[in-house]
């Protein structure tokens, strides 16, 4: 545990806000900048003391120098990440994602703080390495002005680590998904795509004939590596893949998820895009050596994830009641249901945490929720409450009920 403060800039995105989560279960507080251009307050427990949001844009240099002082660490993940955008308007999103990141190293250097992680991006490689398991000293060849702004921001990084002192650790990340992704923009990720498409039922359009491979990460697994880079003793040096050096194609992606929620809609295939990559996958071998990879999240579980809505209390598309998951293959302990405190834990819950956030499902019965998955406070992680009164009459009842582990068999929830 820690109480050192962490400054992550675009903290109220989609991999950053699960970042926080993770920090503050390991009792961290947690500094976020983040202009909300595609971040969400939704995103982030801005309940929790340990957390505080400054709204505003790292390419105001002095925004982020004030960001910066008092903290132990950086993680610079702020960028404008559509590459269209970047061909688009790439005087605009280079303030973003170039300027910005020099205004980070300049933050850093006046204020004394020396650990920075910083999201680089496989598109740093262009082409190169197409079919192959494409490692760090792989051509760098950026085709767009965000990759462009990606390789600047690494020899920065590396300028102010030779004459400044920070400790960089870079990674290139190629294709992390998970809930809070943005399905709305066109240049999304396919995954939240998909998902999407699924919860409301519209087709799903597949550009190519599916066979096309990616080399996907789970964005929890992804937040584990972050979590050591901020905490190992020594920064590695260069640039970093981040990825499993294994490749999954859009049609398996598919039959996971149909594995899931049992009928897909309309899949249709069609003219593969311009300048699309068909196959690429991330040589790991600079990643094991210097952090501990998790366990990797299986496809069908993270599908479940995927598939239901995050911290949306209002949202019932996804209530598994007192069943399973599929993707668990296992029975659930009985819930006990009061008309007043209506509690039920959502497929996220089952589909992802049970699985794989050290959460155990004891043959009695029992859930044993450990400080891991829940953190501080719990209520952020994992379970949707229905009903107001619940979530502020009865609070202390639903604080105790899962984090002191009792039988959720034997235990009345009005009387907790």
């Amino acid at each position: 545990m820690s109480e050192a403060c962490v400054l992550i800039t675009g903290g109220a995105g989609f991999i950053g806000s699960h970042l926080v989560d993770a920090l503050l279960a390991k009792g961290y507080s947690v500094r976020v900048l983040d202009n909300l251009s595609t971040g969400k307050r939704r995103n982030l427990p801005l309940d929790n003391p340990r957390v505080q949001l400054l709204e505003g844009n790292v390419a105001d240099a002095e925004q982020v120098a004030q960001a910066a002082v008092g903290v132990s660490a950086v993680v610079h993940l702020a960028a404008v990440a559509s590459v269209q955008a970047s061909v688009d308007d790439p005087v605009g999103t280079h303030q973003s994602n170039f300027v910005g990141t020099l205004n980070v190293c300049e933050a850093m250097r006046k204020a004394g703080v020396k650990r920075v992680v910083f999201a680089s991006s496989a598109a740093v490689y262009g082409n190169n390495g197409e079919g192959a398991s494409i490692d760090e000293e792989t051509t760098k060849a950026p085709l767009t002005p965000y990759a462009s702004d990606k390789l600047a921001g690494e020899h920065y990084f590396d300028f102010y680590r030779r004459q400044h002192g920070l400790e960089p650790v870079i990674f290139r990340f190629f294709n992390v998904f998970g809930p809070r992704q943005d399905p709305s923009s066109p240049y999304s990720g396919v995954i939240s795509i998909f998902s999407e498409r699924v919860q409301t039922g519209a087709p799903i359009a597949v550009f190519g004939d599916g066979e096309q491979t990616r080399d996907f990460m789970y964005v929890e697994d992804l937040v584990d590596v972050l979590v050591q880079a901020i905490e190992a003793p020594q920064a590695p040096l260069g640039a970093i893949n981040v990825g499993w050096n294994r490749t999954t194609t859009l049609k398996q992606v598919l039959q996971a998820l149909e594995q899931v929620v049992g009928t897909l809609p309309t899949v249709t295939y069609g003219p593969a895009r311009s300048g699309d990559i068909r196959h690429s996958r991330a040589n790991n071998q600079r990643l094991l050596t210097s952090f501990k990879l998790p366990e990797p999240t299986p496809l069908k579980v993270a599908w479940s994830a995927c598939s239901t809505p995050d911290r949306n209390p209002c949202d019932q598309r996804a209530w598994c009641g007192e069943r399973a998951c599929p993707a668990l293959g296992c029975e659930a302990p009985p819930i006990q249901q009061n008309a007043e405190y209506l509690i039920r834990l959502s497929a996220w819950f089952w589909g992802c945490c049970a699985a794989q956030r050290r959460t155990s499902l004891l043959a009695t019965g029992n859930l044993r929720l450990t400080e891991r998955h829940w953190g501080k406070p719990a209520r952020h992680r994992g379970f949707s409450l229905l009903g107001e009164s619940a979530k502020s009459k009865n609070w202390r009842g639903v604080s105790h009920y899962f984090s002191s582990a009792p039988s959720c068999a034997a235990r009345a929830w009005p009387g907790v």
